[in-house]
């Protein structure tokens, strides 16, 4: 082989070398956003917070540069932690900027008190995302293991083992906005049994009681979904939690039910600055 033919060989070697190199790292598209890894969820957190200070008591819509020079970070960063925001519902997307959800105020202001349990304020809207509506029904059957749960979440994003870092984020996404708990390897739901299902994404539909038999006409007296009451759907959803009449109903079940009811009522009517702590307690 001359020394030309050499030179072209090298070269198609090189150009083949870029192509498969290229290939690799091209992921396949998925079918739904996912946080990014460039960030741990408490970084992604942090500029959450940040954008509701950039978006201030106006609740202007801002750009990644606003947020950046609070947040003290490059507005990529910044830029690629917005697919999530806004497919979950933490920010809406206005002329090309972003505004925070009413709940990411909640979070931001409770953090300035509270910082451990702030992230719970972002529960309504995580409990109307995907992934906790793919995940939660299968919580209520069985507590999964961390690779399960990553198993489910990856068929409903339709995403490849190379997502698994990402899909592994919105299990903790939902553990500290506390809808879920993560002990070891094992994802449970949090009193799954006595908190209300989450509603519809876009919309208000009361969700369907666990045992439709007691929601039928005829049935058990206690048709809460059927009566037109006007309250949130997640307090008409526990309601309708309540055992038929003459049906055995154990203590420690109705502290459950009573404790998540006095957290929801403080949820939906109390203001943000002044929460209500319950105490409640069954003496025999």
């Amino acid at each position: 082989m001359s020394g030309h033919q050499e030179r072209e060989f090298d070269a198609a070697s090189e150009a083949e070398s870029r192509v498969k190199r290229i290939v690799r790292t091209v992921r396949p598209k998925l079918n739904k956003a996912l946080p990014t890894d460039r960030a741990t969820v408490q970084k992604q957190l942090g500029i959450l917070r940040a954008t509701t200070a950039a978006s201030g008591s106006e609740r202007k819509p801002v750009s990644n540069d606003d947020v950046s020079r609070i947040a003290g970070l490059h507005s990529g960063t910044i830029s690629v932690c917005n697919p999530f925001f806004l497919e979950s519902g933490l920010l809406a997307r206005v002329k090309l900027q972003n505004v925070p959800s009413e709940e990411a105020f909640s979070y931001a202001e409770r953090y300035k008190w509270d910082g451990d349990k702030a992230a719970l304020k972002l529960a309504p809207v995580i409990r109307k995302t995907w992934f906790c509506t793919a995940l939660l029904p299968k919580l209520a059957f069985r507590p999964l293991t961390v690779d399960e749960a990553i198993a489910f979440l990856s068929e409903e994003a339709g995403a490849a083992p190379e997502y698994k870092d990402q899909l592994a984020l919105l299990i903790e996404y939902l553990r500290v906005t506390g809808i879920v708990s993560v002990d070891g390897n094992t994802v449970t739901a949090v009193d799954v049994e006595d908190a209300p299902p989450p509603p519809p994404v876009g919309g208000k539909d009361i969700p369907p009681a666990a045992n439709p038999e007691k929601n039928r006409s005829g049935g058990n007296g206690n048709e809460v979904g059927n009566v037109g009451l006007d309250l949130d759907p997640l307090l008409l959803a526990l309601l309708q939690k309540i055992p038929v009449r003459g049906e055995k109903w154990p203590a420690e079940k109705r502290l459950r039910w009573l404790r998540t009811f006095a957290m929801n009522v403080s949820q939906v009517y109390d203001e943000d600055n002044e929460p209500v702590e319950f105490t409640v307690e069954i003496k025999v």
